[in-house]
C-alpha cells in the first residue's frame, strides 16, 4: 500500500522521524517497506501489508498506530472536530438486511442541500500523492476517509434511489451497469444493494451508474457497512472487479470501523458543505461484535520468548498496542482492540511483545535435538539413487509442465496462472 509521509505526520504532534529512518523502523517492527520515493515535497512509502494484518493496516491510521507502538515517545493524535448541521426534517433512510450472515452491519444517513463540485486543493493533493485521481468533493471525501482509516464508504444520489434500501443476494438474470460503464450479469452468489427497482450497487465492490453522484446531485444517501468477507472476495474474483474497497472488505475489518467511518465521512462533508443538512444515523446491526479476550500467564510469555521479560516491559507493550490487561493470579486477561483481528491466541500475544521489545534482545539458541534418528523413506532414497545413476550415464531428465496453452488440452482451468497455461496437459 502507498503511504504518504506528510499524511502520517498529521497523526503526530511531535516531529516525525526522517522518512528513511521511519521506513527502517517499520521494516524491523511491523511491515516491510519495499520502496521509498520522493514526490514533490512528500515521500511515498510502499508498505507491504501481509494478509494477517490487512484487517487493520490497509490505511494511514493503521500504519500510524504501528509507528506509535514501535516508538513510545511519539504519541498518536486521534482527536477530531465534528461540526455537522443536523436537520430534524431530514427523513431517515429505510434499510433492510435479508440475511445478517451476508451483511453484518449497515449504516445509512441522508444528507440534503449538498453542492457537488471540485475538492479543495489540499484534498486533491493528498489523494494524488498516493496515486488516486480526484473525482468530485463527495467521492474524494469517501476515498480519503477509506485510505485514512480503512473503512470503505459510498454515496448514492438520494433522488435516484426509489424506495427502501435492501441488502440481499442478486436474483438470477439481474444486471447492473457499474460506475465505469460495465454491464455486469449477476447471480445469487453475488451480494447487492437494491432499491425497489433492482440492484444499485455490488456490495463491497462497486457502485451502480444509475444512482451515481453527479454535479446535478442535491441530496445524498451515505453508506458504511460490513459485508461478509468471503462473499465479497468470491464475487470480486468471479466478476473480475478488484477494487480498493473489495480488498479491504475481504480482509474482514472490524464492525466498529463502519460507525467511525460514517462519522468521519460526514464530518468531512460537513466541513466542505456548510449548507448541507444531515439526517440521523440509521444503524442496522443485528449481532453486535463482542469484546474478545485472551488469557496468558506471565511465565508463558518468558518461556515462549526464551528470555525473562519484566512485567513493566510487558505492560508497556500492551499499553502501546491499545490492549487492556487485567490480572488474575499468574494469568493476564487481555481485552483485544476490535480492529486487531489478527490477535486470536496466546502465541499471537507473545509475538507482539517480542517484536516491540526487539527480537535482537532475545539471545539465539539452537532448537532442541531429539534422541531418535530420522530415517530417509525407502521410496525417496531409491528414486533419487536411480535418477543420479541415469544422469551419470548421460541421460537427461525432462520435467514437462502440467499446464499448456489453448489447443493442446481439453480441460480448461477456471483461474489459470497465465494465459499460456490455461489447460491441463493430456499426455507426455
Amino acid at each position: 500500500m502507498l503511504i504518504s509521509y506528510n499524511w502520517l505526520k498529521t497523526y503526530f504532534g511531535e516531529k516525525l522521524l526522517p522518512p528513511e529512518r521511519l521506513a527502517e523502523v517499520l521494516t524491523l517492527t511491523a511491515f516491510e517497506v519495499e520502496s521509498l520515493e520522493k514526490r514533490g515535497d512528500d515521500f511515498i512509502l510502499d508498505v507491504k501489508v501481509l494478509p494477517d494484518r490487512a484487517c487493520y493496516a490497509l490505511s494511514h491510521r493503521g500504519v500510524a498506530k504501528e509507528i506509535a507502538a514501535a516508538l513510545p515517545n511519539f504519541k498518536l493524535n486521534l482527536s477530531f472536530k465534528f461540526n455537522l448541521k443536523l436537520g430534524k426534517d431530514v427523513p431517515p433512510v429505510s434499510i433492510k438486511i435479508e440475511n445478517p450472515a451476508d451483511c453484518r452491519r449497515y449504516i445509512g444517513r441522508r444528507v440534503e442541500s449538498v453542492k457537488v463540485g471540485e475538492s479543495p486543493k489540499q484534498l486533491r493533493d493528498q489523494l494524488l500523492a498516493i496515486g488516486q485521481r480526484s473525482v468530485n468533493n463527495i467521492v474524494d471525501a469517501a476515498n480519503f476517509t477509506m485510505f485514512d482509516m480503512g473503512q470503505p464508504l459510498h454515496a448514492f444520489d438520494a433522488d435516484k434511489v426509489k424506495g427502501d434500501i435492501t441488502v440481499r443476494r442478486a436474483r438470477e438474470g439481474e444486471e447492473i451497469t457499474t460506475l465505469d460503464q460495465k454491464l455486469v450479469r449477476l447471480d445469487p452468489s453475488v451480494l447487492v444493494i437494491t432499491d425497489s427497482q433492482g440492484p444499485i450497487a455490488i456490495a463491497g465492490i462497486k457502485g451502480g451508474k444509475g444512482v451515481e453522484v453527479t454535479e446535478k446531485t442535491k441530496n445524498l444517501i451515505l453508506e458504511a457497512a460490513r459485508f461478509n468477507p468471503s462473499l465479497v472476495r468470491r464475487a470480486s474474483e468471479k466478476l473480475g472487479l478488484r477494487t480498493d474497497a473489495s480488498k479491504r472488505f475481504e480482509n474482514n475489518p472490524a464492525g466498529v470501523l463502519a460507525e467511525t467511518g460514517m462519522v468521519e465521512f460526514s464530518a468531512m462533508l460537513g466541513g466542505m458543505l456548510p449548507d448541507a443538512r444531515f439526517g440521523e444515523l440509521v444503524d442496522v446491526y443485528p449481532e453486535p461484535e463482542q469484546i474478545r479476550t485472551i488469557t496468558i500467564s506471565w511465565s508463558a510469555i518468558s518461556a515462549a520468548l526464551g528470555v525473562v521479560v519484566s512485567k513493566g516491559e510487558v505492560l508497556a507493550a500492551f499499553d502501546r498496542l491499545g490492549i487492556e490487561a487485567g490480572e488474575r493470579g499468574d494469568d493476564l486477561i487481555l481485552s483485544i482492540p476490535p480492529d486487531r483481528r489478527d490477535l486470536s491466541m496466546s502465541e499471537d500475544i507473545v509475538e507482539e511483545i517480542g517484536r516491540l521489545i526487539g527480537y535482537d534482545k532475545i539471545p539465539p539458541a539452537f532448537p532442541f535435538k531429539g534422541g531418535s534418528k530420522v530415517g530417509v523413506p525407502k521410496d525417496f532414497y531409491f528414486e533419487f539413487k536411480i535418477r543420479n545413476i541415469l544422469a551419470s550415464l548421460g541421460f537427461s531428465e525432462v520435467m514437462t509442465p502440467s499446464f499448456v496453452m489453448a489447443g493442446r488440452g481439453l480441460l480448461e482451468i477456471v483461474k489459470p496462472i497465465a494465459a499460456d497455461k490455461a489447460f491441463f496437459r493430456e499426455s507426455l
